[in-house]
């Protein structure tokens, strides 16, 4: 249950636990302070059987001295690490917000997408987080190997602002150490692992890039790409690693895009992008090119769209300790949310509605010309091997058999050997490579409503040897469905032109506007003489209409008189108004004013001037003097 009154914790008070899991309880706490000062934070605790493992323990202060180095604006930072009494506790960055995972959800409830753009730019924002954790070096300058081991869509929280947190990262690595059964157990979940993490090899930073691909993927086509029936079956398509273009879900996806998502997808690690940094340059330029008018915003307006602001500020529900050590069920985790004012490395430019900020990224990203991050070195023992020469050569061999010194009876027996063994090698590659090259078609197994798979431990053993025939393809046809809307807009006084995403529609108001796209917002634009110019960004509901009553705003117009020399007295249609320097404002358009200035020992002066909307009309005058009388003899 939420705590109704806070615990106090060492130098912290929980405030509401948040949800518990077979490794942790996570609570929403504060930092106490003498002089008043509330610093909002999650605590982890650790679970006692947990902490009672001396190894894992010595894990976890490890990581999380890497951890707290980490300062950057896509990832959660890690504060503390420290103990009370007998409990263990981490203490992270708040973030209030909502995970991929629960957009996915929630857009799939609404019956729509998330939006391409919007997709690609919470990916470019992971990509940037990954890069900066891949490439950080200790104080000597020497590269530490972070990698997050576990980047899933409840692990990616949308800021209440739009700002992209990869959270749980101070602990991946020790988290898929944590072993309480036999050694080769792998912790994690099974549809956002790479290949090699279900096979049990060493891990580098490329089967992060995997993930960030599956989750780019299923943002984009609103389907799961890997899991199954089944664990067994998850892994299995994993490892198999069958991804089908994904336009064939959604035809508005750009080519670029499919080639973006299938080169981050490839089961072969070394023909992925060699960086984080490669794929956030391309999503980057893909949405220059392809969304020229996404601005970052745009991910906060969505967010609101999705849910009300008291599901975003909202505790999650009570939840109930989970059986069999799994890990808490993510999409309830992610409710670990961090502070909207973080530091950024790099500020929070990017939440700017500048139109040009994708254009001025873009422009910095081509600046730097990064080298790919070094790969972790071999293990202790370990041999390591240069792709190069992981291929078999069939010359070398032959150059290898001329060295032998053959008798003559041993020549033929040695030819049929030979011939016999590049036989047997032709036939296994044949069998290797059919996967590959003509792979069975494999059906998605995607069920509406169906949550993502929780954290769960498996053991490396081989599997049995079945043949298993399934087929992926494109979802079969459905109904026509209405993705679009209308807006009625009217306005006070009428007769406004009406601009629609800049582009004038050739209509006045009162007007209805038809077949405004569902999945983006549009600029609505008005405009009517005398009146100020009217702007708002819309997005309207499938099927639905949106009202909007506009009372315009007068564009007034100015009048400012001088006069050298200065303080004559002014007179607008026959009425005094003041002495000069003079200053009127808020004047309706098309008013005309017959000045007049009258100044002791000067001539009078008069002009007739008209006001025009949105304009100071300025008149400077110098005043001539009256002739002198003649005096009297």
């Amino acid at each position: 249950m939420p705590h109704t009154t806070p615990q106090s914790f060492g130098q912290y008070y929980l405030d509401e636990k948040i949800a518990q899991g077979g490794m942790a309880e996570i609570y929403k706490s504060r930092l106490k302070d003498p002089q008043g000062f509330n610093k909002t934070v999650v605590i982890k605790k650790i679970l006692p059987h947990i902490a009672a493992n001396p190894e894992f323990i010595e894990m976890l202060v490890d990581e999380a001295k890497i951890a707290v180095l980490l300062s950057h604006g896509n990832i959660a930072q890690i504060h503390d690490l420290g103990k009370v009494g007998s409990d263990y506790f981490i203490v992270m960055e708040y973030v209030d917000g909502k995970s991929v995972s629960q957009m996915i959800r929630r857009s799939k409830t609404f019956g729509k997408n998330i939006p391409i753009d919007i997709a690609c730019y919470i990916a470019a924002e992971v990509a940037n987080g990954l890069d900066y954790m891949h490439r950080k070096m200790d104080e000597g300058g020497n590269p530490l190997f972070i990698i997050h081991r576990d980047i899933s869509p409840q692990n990616i929280i949308i800021s209440s602002s739009g700002t992209v947190k990869i959270i749980d990262f101070g602990i991946a690595k020790a988290k898929t150490k944590i072993s309480t059964t036999d050694s080769g157990i792998v912790k994690g979940k099974f549809a956002y692992m790479s290949p090699e993490h279900t096979e049990g090899e060493k891990l580098d930073y490329r089967t992060d890039i995997f993930s960030l691909g599956i989750i780019l993927f299923e943002m984009t086509t609103g389907q799961r790409l890997f899991k199954g029936t089944n664990n067994a079956d998850t892994i299995r398509k994993v490892k198999r690693c069958k991804v089908p273009t994904p336009s064939a879900f959604r035809e508005e996806i750009p080519h670029e895009l499919d080639k973006i998502i299938l080169k981050a997808l490839k089961r072969n690690r070394d023909k992925r992008y060699l960086s984080a940094h490669g794929l956030q340059l391309d999503l980057t330029r893909l949405l220059v090119h392809h969304y020229p008018d996404f601005m970052p915003h745009n991910v906060a307006h969505f967010i609101k769209q999705l849910f009300s602001d008291s599901e975003i500020y909202a505790p999650p529900p009570e939840t109930t300790p989970l059986q069999w050590q799994e890990t808490i069920r993510e999409a309830e985790k992610t409710q670990t949310r961090a502070p909207v004012k973080s530091l950024r490395e790099e500020g929070d430019e990017t939440l700017m509605a500048d139109p040009h900020i994708m254009r001025k990224r873009l422009k910095e990203l081509e600046a730097y010309h990064l080298p790919e991050p070094p790969l972790p070195p071999p293990a202790e023992g370990e041999v390591e091997i240069s792709p190069k020469k992981k291929t078999l050569n069939i010359f070398s061999i032959f150059s290898f058999l001329k060295k032998i010194p053959w008798t003559k009876t041993m020549r033929p027996l040695a030819f049929i050997a030979l011939i016999t063994c590049l036989l047997g090698a032709i036939y296994y590659t044949y069998e290797k490579m059919d996967l590959w090259i003509n792979p069975p078609e494999e059906e998605m197994l995607i069920e509406e409503g169906e949550d993502f798979l929780p954290d769960e431990t498996i053991s490396h053993k081989p599997p049995p040897q079945t043949q298993i025939e399934e087929k992926i393809s494109p979802p079969p046809p459905k109904e026509p469905v209405i993705t679009t809307g209308s807006v009625s807009i009217t306005t006070e006084p009428p007769g406004a032109k009406v601009f629609v995403n800049d582009a004038e529609m050739n209509t006045l108001t009162p007007t209805t506007i038809q077949d405004l796209r569902t999945e983006r917002f549009h600029k609505i634009g008005l405009f009517r003489d005398g009146y100020e110019f009217f702007e708002k960004e819309i997005s309207v509901e499938t099927g639905g209409t949106l009202r909007l009553h506009i009372p315009l705003k007068i564009n007034y117009g100015a009048l400012q008189i001088n006069s050298i020399p200065p303080d004559a007295s002014i007179t607008l249609n026959g009425q005094v108004v003041g002495r000069t320097p003079f200053l009127l404002d808020k004047i309706t358009p098309e008013t005309i004013y017959q000045i007049q200035l009258q100044h002791e020992d000067f001539k009078d002066w008069g002009k007739t001037v008209k006001i025009f909307a949105g304009k100071k009309e300025v008149v400077n005058i110098s005043l001539e003097k009256k002739p002198k009388k003649p005096r009297r003899p």
